[in-house]
């Protein structure tokens, strides 16, 4: 009668740990169900002051960066220009043709308004400097930019696909003065931590990345 027992017990102990087991296996498999497509990835900076990015891949890019302002320098004269960028959001697609929607947030730091006709390029080159896109921002005018009043500008571009790779979004800004235009050197740079470049004349907004 003992052994009758000891062996219902045994086959009840086996039974409840064959219960607990598959419910652990369960619980893993859960687990490891796919969590959403949808990617958000913060761009490191490379100092508290650079810019700050992030980027969100689903079906197309968004890419949302926010900007420091650099100090006012001493020698610069109140009167001297100084456009701020405050903030930058573009959506677009990178396997075929599609739509760029671009915000882009400014700031007159000057005391007056900006009175030379300005054109702004929006460029994206390849990791390798060969330029993909280059467009003119229409509706991107710095004549409305009242000093001190932060100011939204709207765009939609059409732009091609982009192959795998790394890539970098920056605003170019050419010399108002008709005997300066062509020389890079002489580009409005904007008043940013991490963005302007002397050497080239361009502004990096942000970097993006098509492909693994």
């Amino acid at each position: 009668m003992n052994g009758l027992t000891l062996l219902v017990l045994h086959a009840a102990s086996l039974s409840s740990l064959f219960v607990q087991n598959h419910f652990q296996f369960a619980v893993y498999m859960l687990g490891q169900e796919p969590t959403s497509s949808r990617a958000t990835t913060r761009v490191p900076d490379e100092s508290a002051t650079a810019p700050r990015c992030e980027v969100s891949e689903t079906q197309e890019i968004k890419i949302t960066c926010t900007y420091t302002a650099t100090p006012r320098s001493s020698k610069q004269g109140a009167d001297e220009q100084r456009i701020v960028l405050n903030r930058a959001t573009l959506s677009f697609g990178t396997k075929r043709d599609s739509y760029m929607l671009i915000d882009l947030t400014f700031t007159n730091e000057g005391t007056s308004l900006t009175s030379a006709p300005q054109t702004v390029y929006l460029s994206v080159d390849d990791e390798s400097g060969q330029n993909m896109v280059r467009r003119v921002l229409p509706k991107t005018d710095f004549s409305k930019l009242s000093p001190g009043v932060p100011t939204k500008f709207s765009e939609r571009l059409l732009i091609g696909g982009f192959r795998p790779g790394r890539y970098t979004i920056s605003l170019l800004l050419p010399n108002p003065d008709p005997s300066l235009k062509n020389d890079p050197r002489r580009n409005i740079l904007l008043s940013n931590d991490g963005v302007a470049d002397p050497a080239t004349g361009s502004n990096t907004i942000a970097r993006f990345k098509v492909g693994t």
